[in-house]
């Protein structure tokens, strides 16, 4: 009957211990659930001193790359100009409205390049007055040798 009261005491024994390592278990499971994702449960078992060496070292490997950003090279600085403030068109439209007043009533010669030269008062298209025009125009351009409005 010793054998059998040994054979019993030896089944507790084993059935104590592995209840304790289940609870253990448990524990962690728990513990690893309660991890904040994927990286948390990688970092809770590299820093869990407990564990064997190799997994912890497998652990830390994985979980490098979301702790540590990977060295890049760094981008060449963009030359960035700023635009110039749009003006609206109500406001385009007011300044060319009161350009067209300053020069209503005065006499203009445009440009064969497009540039409009406002002619003195008193100088038009008379034959008298060409000549004093043609003079200010050739003084109020910019000298680009153009004599093709002589007569």
């Amino acid at each position: 009957m010793n054998s059998v009261r040994a054979q019993f005491d030896q089944y507790e024994l084993v059935i104590r211990q592995q209840a304790a390592r289940i609870a253990e278990l448990e524990a962690e499971v728990e513990r690893l659930r309660a991890a904040s994702g994927a990286h948390g449960v990688l970092k809770s078992i590299y820093l869990n001193g407990e564990l064997p060496e190799s997994l912890r070292a497998k652990a830390a490997s994985a979980a490098l790359p979301h702790e540590v950003p990977k060295l890049m090279p760094e981008r060449q600085a963009l030359e960035l100009k700023a635009e110039p403030e749009p003006v609206p068109l109500l406001e385009i439209a007011e300044m060319r409205k009161k350009r067209a007043e300053l020069l209503e009533g005065q006499e203009i010669e445009v440009q064969p390049n497009g540039q409009v030269v406002v002619l003195k008062p008193g100088i038009g298209n008379a034959a008298s007055g060409r000549a004093e025009g043609e003079a200010h125009l050739a003084s109020s351009t910019s000298g680009n040798g153009d004599d093709s409005n002589n007569d």
